[in-house]
């Protein structure tokens, strides 16, 4: 969600918007360090995704073999009786 609003705060004419209603000569300026703030934010959104997917995958691994260990233990108490 985040990631599609900074996308769209990216786009040249929304970049212009928002610093429209700044008054400076130093506008070239202004929009570039705007994107790249955009930019770097942008990076760090992408960075937690990944690192969200990565967790995620590791626990999902995580639950399936402790879901095999759970049906072995089951499977070796009820052959002991």
């Amino acid at each position: 969600m985040r990631l599609a609003q900074l996308e769209e705060e990216m786009r040249p004419e929304n970049i212009e918007r928002t610093l429209s209603t700044y008054g400076t000569t130093r506008t070239v300026e202004i929009r570039e360090t705007r994107r790249r703030v955009l930019e770097n934010e942008k990076r760090g959104v992408e960075s937690l995704l990944q690192i969200t997917s990565q967790s995620r995958l590791r626990l999902e691994e995580d639950v399936t073999a402790g879901g095999s260990v759970g049906v072995e233990a089951s499977t070796a108490a009820v052959s002991d009786d």
